[in-house]
């Protein structure tokens, strides 16, 4: 089902009972579309249901790379020599020596960024197949690049539970959250704390490290 953004808003206000043509309504079209683009991003993060390849192009003596533009996680990362490089864990970086300059056989994905080891000797191309957000939509005519209806489902229902929590129906916005598959809804209940412990744990390990990872 190919949806755009005025589709996707008109489907949320039949069910807020409102229109798009109405002088004041109670939910702006800024607002829809803000929270249309946050769950559709967050729905991509979480099902992997836009893929997408691309490449990038590795300098001598630098280790860090920017995660490519709109790329959330890598399925598959090789240099231009057609060999695989293997991806690693915070764990399995601790047994290695980190200071090696050389060919990247393994790379590390931390904080949206990529860290390849050993650090690149030369420049090499990496072809990197991955898992995308969908691109922003702006215009009404933009369109949504998942089109599975259950995902488009889930995302008008997470917006519309999203609206009447702003007014405080929150009885209302649970039986939306219901309609909602399983792990997407999950995600909204999920904890800062639990966050912020994932958070410190990556820390304590790279304090472990020196820093200098």
């Amino acid at each position: 089902m190919v949806m755009t953004l005025a589709d996707l808003r008109l489907e949320i206000r039949e069910e807020l009972g409102e229109a798009d043509s109405e002088p004041d309504p109670m939910f702006s079209n800024v607002y829809l579309n803000k929270w249309i683009n946050r769950y559709a991003a967050m729905i991509a993060k979480l099902t992997n249901c836009i893929e997408g390849y691309t490449t990038f192009t590795t300098t001598s003596g630098v280790k860090i790379y920017n995660m490519p533009s709109n790329f959330f996680k890598p399925s598959l990362v090789k240099r231009d020599d057609k060999f695989e490089i293997t991806p690693i864990d915070i764990h399995k970086l601790k047994t290695m020596n980190i200071s090696m300059s050389g060919v990247p056989n393994y790379y590390l994905i931390l904080d949206n960024s990529i860290y390849f080891y050993d650090t690149p000797n030369t420049t090499y191309t990496i072809n990197f197949w991955g898992y995308k957000y969908p691109a922003y939509m702006n215009n009404d005519t933009d369109v949504l690049d998942f089109e599975d209806e259950e995902l488009i489902e889930a995302l008008i229902m997470l917006v519309i539970a999203r609206a009447k929590k702003k007014e405080e129906e929150y009885g209302v916005a649970n039986d939306y959250l219901s309609k909602v598959p399983g792990s997407v809804s999950d995600y909204l209940t999920r904890t800062n704390s639990n966050q912020e412990q994932n958070k410190a744990t990556v820390i304590d390990v790279m304090g472990y490290l020196g820093g200098g990872f």
